[in-house]
């Protein structure tokens, strides 16, 4: 059996980060990020739930994720995965596009885009900043992507739909308040809702789970930690687990590498 592979590499120059793992199993439980994702399956066949709405992933397929997007993916069989992936910060997002400061972010009108032409144009970039490639080859690259995949396939943001205003409150409690201990009970004293229903709700307006909310906030803020240099048992107490083995199993469970080797990606830009 294929050994699987697991790497993570952060352009400095252009300020992406590329991960790539290859011969996986690995199932990836409902959860968001903060920053923009493209992802190319280039083997495996998965069932990726997103926005509430199923797909079948093959290989060739182009997922396209949005900043807080809920999203997960399983295996659909005993093939491995093969999985690249370029992860962009809004900021890089709008410098890419060429938006000019106060306008709106472009939002991706769907997760998954079949376009064989697209599929080779990313994986030349993915497999150019993956190497090093000089920054001559890299950057026209990324910016064909922004041209050919990223604009074509997205609509500027618009307005957001009016929403459970008891539930954009407990969002507002947890970004605040992740590093503590937050149970349902906690949450539904806070809205004054019956916690059964209050879960109901939320799952249903976030696309997981309160617990899940929660751990995912947890994880984000741990990323933006460890990128500034905070040991790994700073980073577990700050945030809000109650150990570090508990910490390194859930970041590997929805970054897909451990803490470790997310930190070493970074340690010789802070050795520098």
């Amino acid at each position: 059996m294929r050994q699987e592979e697991r790497s993570v590499r952060f352009d400095e120059e252009l300020n992406v980060e590329i991960y790539r793992f290859r011969g996986i199993m690995q199932k990836f439980p409902c959860h968001f990020h903060d920053h923009y994702v493209i992802g190319l399956v280039e083997e495996g066949r998965r069932r990726l739930i997103c926005r509430k709405r199923e797909f079948i992933l093959g290989p060739g397929q182009i997922v396209l994720f949005n900043p807080f997007d809920d999203h997960g993916c399983e295996p659909l069989d005993d093939r491995p995965l093969t999985y690249g992936c370029l992860n962009l910060s809004r900021e890089t997002m709008a410098r890419l596009v060429g938006l000019s400061p106060g306008s709106s972010l472009p939002r991706f009108v769907s997760p998954v885009i079949v376009d064989e032409r697209a599929s080779r144009l990313l994986q030349r970039a993915q497999q150019a900043l993956a190497d090093e490639a000089p920054v001559e080859t890299r950057r026209p690259l990324l910016e064909r992507v922004a041209a050919e995949i990223l604009l074509p396939h997205s609509l500027p943001q618009t307005a957001a739909e009016p929403s459970d205003p008891r539930i954009e409150r407990i969002c507002d409690y947890i970004e605040g308040s992740y590093n503590r201990k937050i149970d349902l009970d906690t949450l539904s004293d806070l809205v004054q809702a019956n916690k059964y229903h209050l879960l109901r709700s939320f799952s249903r307006a976030k696309g997981v789970t309160p617990y899940r909310y929660v751990q995912t906030v947890r994880i984000n803020r741990a990323k933006n930690l460890i990128r500034t240099g905070r040991s790994l048992s700073d980073v577990a107490f700050e945030t809000g687990f109650s150990d570090q083995s508990h910490f390194s199993s859930f970041f590997k469970n929805f970054i897909g590498v451990t803490p470790k080797k997310y930190k070493d990606l970074f340690q010789r830009h802070l050795d520098a």
